[in-house]
């Protein structure tokens, strides 16, 4: 640290945002906090400055200043963050060796234009992503020489690639426009803190809602296989893809280890990208995924038949568990009757369902609800069976934006 601090003053921002790197490193690789994030972040660049002389003022000779910047913000949701930035941008020179020395103070909002981690997923590990940056700022100039046309408080704008090295930190590379005399060009390491942790989660209560995966069809599959029953198996495993199939990991591997912070081990974990705050099942994979078997209605009717209520009083016991999950519920139906009927038909079913969650004390927020009619049939209409196993109910993950 004191090697940093005795600098000569044009060479401290550079080195200085170094030294502070590599602490910013240190406490990173020691964060275990995942969900809405807050995040402190160092960095180095240069910048163009144009300071506007008055009158009789020499020109300047050396308008490359270097930078030094710290950034404190929060990721409001998956798309958007708030920050404030403070920025030593560096001095701008003159032939007569005055000096114009800026210091900069913004708010921005940041919004992500691109992330290839995925909807909901910002606890997913490496990715990168593409946003705006739009702020409101102060700059002071600390000048030598006379000038003129000086604007303190600025609007600014600028645009950044992030690339998310893992689960804590991140390398960021943006250029900003401050104002007419003033831009920049910033590489900051940034580390994520706080917010809400990915486990352990609670454990799943006795009384499960039967979810039933939909089988795939042979058209869906390439490298699997299909049983005499249409249950999805994988080559060379005897098991059900979705009850619990020990994983191949390379040699060395850990095997106590739970990269998505699920509760499975990564040696059981078919599914690495498990979202957080969503139970799952036995084998790492989202419970909410598949047909919600016992949820019946009357053939042609929105009535439900003996034993619906209870799945659906099991269904809202499983959300309260895990209240920061929210789900998509999709309405399907068989080719009975016109498209307009078994729009209706469906609709009305997913009432029916939606305000039996509701009285059961579901947030109608946390609920997605979609009715398809008789457009996505999975089995052979012309069949009596067939019809009936395309009357069904879906329930997916539905994480917000």
């Amino acid at each position: 640290m004191e090697t940093c601090m005795n600098l000569k003053p044009r060479a401290r921002p550079a080195l200085a945002s170094v030294c502070l790197m590599a602490a910013l490193l240190t406490f990173g690789t020691t964060a275990t906090a995942f969900g809405d994030q807050w995040y402190l972040g160092l960095g180095g660049g240069a910048s163009l400055l144009e300071p506007k002389v008055a009158s009789g003022a020499a020109d300047d000779d050396d308008n490359v200043g270097t930078l030094g910047s710290v950034i404190v913000g929060r990721d409001l949701d998956f798309r958007s963050s708030v920050e404030m930035q403070i920025r030593s941008l560096g001095s701008a020179g003159f032939e007569n060796n005055a000096d114009v020395d800026y210091l900069s103070l913004d708010g921005a909002l940041l919004y992500r234009l691109f992330d290839s981690r995925g909807r909901g997923a910002r606890a997913r590990g490496f990715g990168a992503s593409l946003y705006g940056r739009f702020a409101l700022g102060y700059i002071t100039r600390d000048a030598d020489v006379a000038l003129r046309g000086e604007n303190a408080v600025n609007f600014g704008a600028g645009a950044g690639v992030e690339v998310y090295l893992g689960q804590i930190l991140s390398l960021r590379a943006e250029g900003n426009y401050h104002d007419n005399d003033a831009s920049s060009a910033t590489l900051a390491l940034v580390a994520r803190f706080g917010g809400r942790r990915r486990g352990p989660l609670p454990p799943l209560p006795d009384d499960l809602p039967l979810i039933e995966p939909e089988p795939k069809t042979a058209a869906d599959t390439s490298d699997e296989q299909l049983d005499e029953d249409g249950v999805t198996m994988m080559p060379g495993n005897d098991s059900p893809l979705l009850i619990g199939i020990e994983s191949d990991l390379p040699p060395g591997a850990a095997r106590n280890r739970d990269t998505d912070g699920d509760g499975v081990d990564d040696a059981a974990d078919r599914c690495d990208n498990s979202t957080p705050g969503y139970p799952v099942r036995d084998d790492g994979c989202a419970l909410f995924n598949g047909v919600l078997k016992g949820l019946d209605f009357a053939t042609g009717t929105d009535q439900l038949e003996p034993g619906a209520d209870e799945q659906l009083d099991r269904l809202a016991k499983l959300l309260d568990t895990y209240p920061d999950a929210s789900v998509s519920i999709f309405a399907h139906t068989d080719n009975s009757g016109s498209e307009a009927e078994q729009t209706s038909l469906t609709r009305s079913r997913l009432l029916v369902i939606g305000r039996g969650l509701i009285d059961r004390g579901v947030s109608a927020k946390r609920l997605n609800l979609r009715s398809f009619g008789g457009s996505r049939p999975l089995h052979d209409n012309s069949t009596p069976e067939g019809r009936e196993r395309n009357n069904r109910i879906e329930i997916l993950e539905h994480p917000p934006e």
